[in-house]
């Protein structure tokens, strides 16, 4: 199964959070309060949609997770079925149930359920209704991990957007500080030291196709 994206660069999210929050410091001890207070404010206000991207992000490994779960039960649904077929049906009637080997594990099964006859159906009742009932789970997983991926995946460009936006402040932030500093002070040391890079958000965000579910496993016919 092909690996997907692991969540990254919130963590330089969580550097500009504490950028803010230095400075901030800074800013108070330098008298100048109003940068203070709305640095303060800008900090946590970051710090609490990264809270929501990372809580986000979670939701898309246990989705992710269920999916997996929902898959491993439909496949052995499908061999089971495979193996009643094979038992109780002639080969030529069983070989019409093949499928194309590289198509999804989802796609196979729903081929093999509308190719069975009315008296094969009959015939597998208990092993149809365990794959179908299968089948409408690993749907459903599939459908949770989609939707848990596009918020995590929105939530996260919302946050590094905002990101982006309070580094050019920062910056803006860091030249008043300077400017107010005793040059040779340890203010001054500090803060000129402190290096606040401003990225390009998309810098910073994998393409969308970075977060889709990895795909669904092939089968064979």
């Amino acid at each position: 199964m092909k690996k997907s994206t692991p969540p990254a660069r919130l963590e330089r999210v969580a550097v500009v959070v504490q950028h803010a929050e230095v400075f901030a410091d800074e800013a108070n001890d330098a008298q100048l309060f109003p940068v203070a207070d709305r640095l303060r404010l800008s900090a946590a206000r970051l710090a609490i949609d990264l809270e929501e991207a990372e809580m986000r992000a979670t939701e898309v490994t246990r989705a992710r997770a269920a999916r997996r779960v929902a898959l491993g039960a439909l496949r052995r649904a499908c061999e089971r079925l495979d193996v009643e077929v094979e038992a109780r049906l002639p080969a030529e009637a069983a070989a019409t149930l093949v499928s194309w080997s590289r198509v999804s594990l989802e796609s196979s099964v729903r081929f093999r359920l509308k190719r069975l006859s009315p008296m094969v159906r009959a015939t597998l009742r208990e092993v149809v209704d365990a794959c179908q009932a299968a089948l409408r789970a690993a749907e459903a997983a599939e459908e949770a991990a989609l939707e848990a991926t596009a918020a995590a995946f929105s939530a996260r460009v919302r946050v590094v957007g905002q990101a982006h936006a309070l580094r050019r402040q920062l910056e803006r932030d860091k030249a008043l500080l300077l400017s107010v500093l005793p040059p040779r002070s340890t203010a001054a040391l500090r803060v000129r030291r402190r290096v606040v890079r401003t990225r390009r958000p998309d810098r910073l965000v994998e393409p969308a196709a970075a977060w889709q579910p990895a795909s669904a496993d092939v089968v064979g016919g």
